[in-house]
């Protein structure tokens, strides 16, 4: 997110501890045409900068997954920020609002259980 640090944090920043471990879920609309994450690749590179992704906002965990997944797949996708938490963000994608997010396992179970969404 920041290319012009002034500290290398790989190098200059040492981890003390673990402090959560939470697992993600990657969520996508039922109207995405795709069943596996390589489908999903597939489909976003055809569709350069017409997939859209939720987050609870900027530096949420959820978007900073969706980052990378971006950055290594090499993929152009436009960030919908949501207000208030994950809830907000999982009801958008849930509505057809946004194509697809990371959530927490917790965050997406009502999609995924309603079915309005795939993981």
């Amino acid at each position: 997110m920041f290319p012009k640090l002034s500290i290398n944090p790989l190098r200059d920043l040492v981890a003390v501890g673990q402090v959560v471990d939470v697992p993600s879920v990657l969520l996508v609309h039922t109207s995405v045409p795709a069943s596996t994450v390589r489908e999903l690749v597939d489909y976003a590179k055809a569709n350069q900068g017409k997939l859209n992704f939720a987050s609870p906002g900027s530096g949420s965990l959820d978007r900073l997954e969706m980052e990378l997944f971006r950055k290594l797949e090499k993929l152009d996708m436009v960030h919908v920020p949501y207000k208030g938490g994950a809830g907000p963000a999982v009801a958008g994608l849930m509505g057809g609002e946004t194509n697809l997010m990371f959530a927490t396992a917790a965050s997406a179970m009502p999609g995924i259980k309603s079915g309005r969404v795939k993981r």
